[in-house]
């Protein structure tokens, strides 16, 4: 095994054969620790450490890394604690860091591991610990997570996913669309203060404030649609007011986006039924001219109304049934 020694310099690593060659021309040739370590690419002060550990053997000393004396688990226990981390993380309650040390001493002490007195202290295993594992397991990093609810955990799964590519493949093979009869249908939230970046300010001041339009944003929600065929319509948006005023909301906008109003700002099924409206409008579809529009199974979407409205103006809607 070749172990490498890494340069202060450049951050790159040296092989133990430029090391070997260092060490015997300090003491074989009367290179300096300067000139040698600049000649073969090492550290200087690492080379100091094998010189001197040549001389107190008077032989040259051993290159073989043994990593395994620095390693608390074996491969197996590390291999098993890998693979239950991945499992955690694929059923959507991955471990933090912290998480991971606090499982790594517990199951060194339920395992008869020996560990670092630290450990036992902290009741958590260190940091270099978990760096170190990290880098010796390469299909695990540290991630940040994404908030899915306990409603998309339980639909998205194998029978549910099968059922929409069925119904999917029976409307294809029915109507035979075109990418620019087909179009998805999502909402996001959206606030309206963003996220303010970090300034330059003074040192150990309590507070460092920065100018923006509001101190707390509120929650707005934004409708995109867009088609197979890469044409994207205009944004619908749902406010957070009780009475509608679209030229007051859009104010200084092009023509084109919908503004529609709610208290709470989020999508309902009655103001679905104009998001409809207004995609009929664009797309121009009807019973002769049919296009499929595919949504997820938020409740506004499976309205009696907004069904019955999709279908008697072209719409075909791919949701209803899915779960997705």
């Amino acid at each position: 095994m070749v172990r490498t020694f890494k340069r202060k310099t450049t951050g790159e690593y040296a092989s133990s054969d430029q090391m070997k060659k260092a060490v015997l021309a300090v003491i074989e040739d009367g290179y300096s620790y300067r000139q040698s370590a600049i000649e073969h690419g090492v550290n200087r002060s690492t080379l100091s450490d094998y010189v001197r550990r040549h001389k107190k053997c008077g032989a040259l000393a051993s290159y073989s890394p043994n990593f395994k004396q620095k390693k608390i688990f074996s491969e197996e226990q590390e291999k098993s604690l890998a693979d239950y981390l991945l499992n955690c993380s694929k059923m959507f309650y991955g471990l933090t860091p912290k998480a991971t040390r606090r499982l790594a001493q517990e199951y060194a002490i339920s395992n008869g591991v020996k560990v670092p007195e630290s450990w036992v202290t902290n009741q958590t295993a260190g940091e270099d610990w978990l760096s170190g594992f990290l880098k010796r397991n390469h299909n695990l990093s540290i991630r940040k997570h994404e908030a899915t609810s306990l409603a998309r955990m339980t639909s998205f799964n194998r029978s549910n996913v099968e059922k929409f590519q069925t119904n999917l493949r029976k409307l294809y093979g029915r109507y035979h669309f075109t990418p620019s009869e087909i179009f998805n249908i999502d909402e996001t939230g959206v606030t309206t203060v963003t996220k303010l970046p970090k300034v330059v300010g003074q040192r150990g001041a309590s507070q460092v404030g920065q100018a923006t339009s509001r101190e707390r944003g509120e929650l707005m929600t934004q409708v995109g649609i867009i088609g197979a065929s890469g044409v994207a319509l205009p944004p619908v948006w749902v406010f957070p007011r009780v009475r509608q005023n679209p030229a007051r909301m859009l104010c200084g906008l092009a023509s084109g986006p919908l503004a529609l109003a709610h208290k709470s700002g989020w999508m309902t099924s009655e103001n679905f039924i104009h998001v409809l409206t207004f995609f009929v409008q664009f797309t121009r579809c009807s019973q002769e001219k049919k296009v499929l529009l595919i949504m997820d199974n938020h409740e506004s979407h499976l309205s009696v109304e907004g069904v019955k409205y999709a279908k008697d103006n072209g719409s075909t809607p791919d949701a209803a049934s899915t779960h997705l």
